[in-house]
């Protein structure tokens, strides 16, 4: 990560927490994976893919110190919910972004 993007990373606010490092860890080892699979479901229009992996990342985001992903993760799940198809993109884009910015 260059010098640009480390000020726009995010962090989770029990990183000072020793016990909850590994976990963090983990979760964030986990991030390109979530994004790839965004990323596939949103090409291929798999709209209930999506709204699950947005309900996922919304459970995560809190418990593991992100209430930023909490909020963008519920944002892409309700427009999911509704069938809100012309949001879709940006809400896509929005949580791909955020996913790109979390850091350990």
């Amino acid at each position: 990560m260059n010098q640009e993007e480390t000020k726009y990373a995010i962090y989770s606010e029990f990183a000072d927490d020793e016990e909850f490092q590994e976990l963090i860890e983990l979760f964030v080892n986990s991030i390109p994976h979530k994004r790839e699979q965004l990323s596939q479901f949103h090409k291929s229009n798999d709209i209930e893919h999506l709204q699950r992996i947005a309900h996922q990342l919304k459970g995560a985001g809190g418990g593991y110190g992100f209430p930023g992903l909490t909020e963008v993760s519920a944002s892409l799940e309700s427009v999911c919910k509704n069938n809100s198809l012309e949001d879709l993109d940006e809400r896509v884009d929005e949580l791909l972004e955020y996913l790109f910015r979390v850091s350990m």
